[in-house]
């Protein structure tokens, strides 16, 4: 039996979406006899053209190419997408969904990006209460990275490069403060970029934890870190405190019942949230629990204003909402693939979350970053 082409897949896909010749060849910017052409085997498709048409017939590169057995990111992908969760979780898991699809369709095209850290060999603890655990494997962790009482100023960057953690920022509904996908040695966390800068910090941190301890459920969601209703929360919950800010950092920088203005130049240094930052204030004795209760009824909106951090309100509670991104080597990935002419408009914008690519076209070619004006034979590219 004589194997299917691509120009027949092609023909194929099309007909099952009763699609006509001239309306693909519309999609793809072509005449329909070109498409003809190409169904017909009479001539060549790049791989550039290849990628449009994958994208007006709402199927893949791989799909067109007949390739079946799927990399391990499409197997993730799919762990991903039949994964039980809540309805208010569908759209983050149906994100991280199509990110593991791209990342299986770049690995098809070998295209290879920056190298991705393993993660820290670091002991877990096993005694001690949750609370005590997650400290001590954040202090563990910092000694391990050389990180000593220093802030870590991109949390994303410094999961990504040091730690292996690829991370995504998203607009979520308020009810999920972030998720986590760890299959096999993939590790995915995303926050939600509608909350506060400290609160997606301390999100990422505490997914973090989850990541290093191998806590058992593959897709996890995070709906409310205010409230820890497991031992394995509790830890995380201490874990990403305690990264973010360290003993040594609060008694080095902060004397005992400090002025309001010490208290917040401490949480921007630190970039850790309000709520965190106060509770390990209390727990250092730093504070006690009154001026806890003080300094939350007065809130750190006001409290910023009238101590003369107001720029740096507007950045950490104001600017960064709503901000998409996406994992760094997958974007160094597509863009280079999209520079070569291997995959279209359509992935790139999906990954950087735009919903209009030809506008997303004209801005990335504003910069100089496009396809080439020639479309190199597939077979030479993919051989």
């Amino acid at each position: 039996m004589t194997s299917e082409t691509t120009g027949q897949r092609i023909a194929r896909l099309r007909i099952a979406r009763q699609m006509g010749q001239d309306v693909l060849a519309a999609r793809i910017g072509r005449d329909r006899s070109a498409v003809s052409r190409l169904e017909n085997g009479e001539r060549n498709v790049s791989a550039f053209e290849l990628a449009e048409i994958a994208e007006a017939l709402g199927s893949t590169v791989r799909e067109l190419l007949g390739r079946q057995s799927p990399p391990a990111a499409m197997a993730v992908a799919h762990r991903v997408d039949t994964a039980a969760v809540p309805e208010h979780l569908e759209a983050a898991r149906a994100r991280a969904r199509r990110l593991f699809e791209l990342e299986a369709l770049l690995d098809h095209l070998e295209f290879t990006g920056p190298p991705r850290p393993a993660l820290p060999d670091v002991p877990i603890p096993t005694t001690g209460t949750a609370s005590v655990q997650g400290r001590v494997l954040a202090e563990t962790l910092r000694n391990t990275l050389e990180l000593g009482a220093e802030p870590i100023p991109d949390l994303p960057e410094w999961l990504e490069g040091r730690v292996g953690v690829d991370v995504v920022l998203e607009p979520m509904p308020d009810e999920v403060a972030g998720l986590c996908v760890v299959v096999g040695g993939t590790a995915l966390a995303m926050a939600n970029s509608s909350f506060p800068l400290g609160r997606q910090r301390f999100t990422l941190a505490h997914e973090l934890c989850h990541v290093l301890c191998g806590d058992p459920e593959e897709i996890r969601a995070e709906c409310d870190l205010d409230e820890d209703v497991t031992s394995e929360e509790t830890r995380a919950s201490s874990f990403a405190r305690h990264l973010l800010l360290p003993r040594a950092a609060v008694e080095r920088r902060i004397a005992k019942e400090p002025a309001d203005r010490d208290v917040l130049a401490l949480m921007y240094t630190y970039g850790i949230s309000f709520r965190a930052l106060l509770i390990q204030l209390r727990d250092f004795q730093i504070i006690d629990e009154h001026r806890r209760q003080t300094l939350i009824a007065a809130g750190p909106g006001r409290l910023s204003y009238v101590n003369g951090f107001r720029s740096e309100w507007t950045r950490a509670y104001r600017t960064c909402l709503g901000e998409r991104r996406a994992p760094g080597r997958q974007e160094a990935r597509c863009l280079r693939a999209y520079c070569e002419g291997l995959i279209g408009i359509g992935p790139v914008a999906d990954l950087f979350g735009e919903a209009d690519a030809e506008a997303l076209r004209k801005r990335l070619a504003e910069d100089g970053v496009g396809p080439p004006p020639y479309e190199p034979d597939l077979d030479v590219l993919l051989a």
